[in-house]
Parts: C-alpha cells; sequence; structure tokens
C-alpha cells in the first residue's frame, strides 16, 4: 500500500473523486465507496475506524498492495484514528469481528470525541510492532534508553583541601 497526505478538509476538495484503487481516510463525507469519515450530517461514529468496521462492505481494493491511502492531516499530523484506520486496510472484514477491534474502535472513538487520552492503548493490541507504530505516529513512542554503570568515583587532586566550616546550629525538637 503506498500513502499520500491532504489537508483538504472534505472529500469534495478533491479535483477529482475517483476511488478505483484510492482509500480516502478522514475527510469529512458521507458514506460512499472507499471514503471512511465519521465527519458527516448525523453521524454517530466516533471515528474513521468505527465506521471502517461498521461499514466494511464499502471498502473495494482490487489490489491492495498497489492501492493509494490517502490520509487526512491534522496541524501538519496523522491523526491516531487515521493511521489505525489505515492499518486495518490490510486487515480481512472478518478480524474486525473479533473483540479486539471492537474495544479498539471504541476507544479510538473516545479519544476523538474527547472523552479520554490514549494512555492505555498498549493493553488493547497484543502485538508490539503495532504498539510501536501507532505511539511512534502519535509522538508517545519513547523506548527507555540502555541501563548504564554508576559512574565512578572521582578522587580530589594531590594537594588539594576541601573547605569545611562549622555553623552552630540550635536543635529545635
Amino acid at each position: 500500500m503506498n500513502y499520500e497526505f491532504s489537508s483538504n478538509s472534505a472529500f469534495g476538495q478533491f479535483e477529482t473523486d475517483d476511488t478505483t484503487g484510492r482509500v480516502y481516510i478522514g475527510f469529512a463525507s458521507e458514506p460512499r465507496e472507499n471514503v471512511f469519515s465519521q465527519k458527516f450530517r448525523g453521524s454517530h461514529y466516533g471515528s474513521c475506524i468505527e465506521m471502517l468496521i461498521d461499514k466494511s462492505e464499502l471498502l473495494h481494493l482490487p489490489e491492495p498492495a498497489n492501492a493509494v491511502a490517502v490520509l487526512h492531516l491534522v496541524q501538519g499530523m496523522v491523526t491516531l484514528d487515521c493511521a489505525t484506520t489505515c492499518y486495518a486496510l490490510a486487515c480481512s472484514p472478518q478480524q474486525f469481528q473479533t473483540r479486539q477491534w471492537g474495544n479498539l474502535s471504541r476507544y479510538i472513538g473516545e479519544i476523538e470525541k474527547g472523552f479520554t487520552r490514549p494512555p492505555f492503548l498498549k493493553s488493547l493490541i497484543e502485538e508490539p510492532p503495532v504498539i510501536e507504530r501507532i505511539l511512534d505516529q502519535i509522538g508517545e513512542w519513547c523506548p527507555s534508553p540502555p541501563p548504564r554503570a554508576p559512574p565512578a568515583e572521582q578522587e580530589w587532586p594531590k594537594g588539594c583541601q576541601i573547605p569545611l566550616s562549622y555553623h552552630p546550629v540550635p536543635d529545635i525538637a
């Protein structure tokens, strides 16, 4: 799959509306073939992934390997919703019926609606490379640095004295 990015806010802002071999994710549009968005009048969807899972019959890609996913950019960044929907394009519609996909779509819908933040995202997906890609996309991926040995003790140079001074302190107890 190939990827393109656009800051257009609505599907109607594109010069052509050809969806053959192209999937548009996150652009405001009524439900139609290869266009997935939660942004349309009367929508009860909280995210694009919810719509893809619920309306997977709208996805028609004859050659998925040569398909192009066009992703909506928000302030120059791909949203977690668009990134997850893009990952889901490689899955079969039968996989969407699993509990994990249901939980993930509901959770991302809550994030998109502003009901929650994504700290427990790792518990919804069990594959470490997928977790890393999603967290990297939202800027939350920060693997811990390798452990270091403690610093060696430093010796004072010869002939050097540490200046000490005594200041009596009253006992307050």
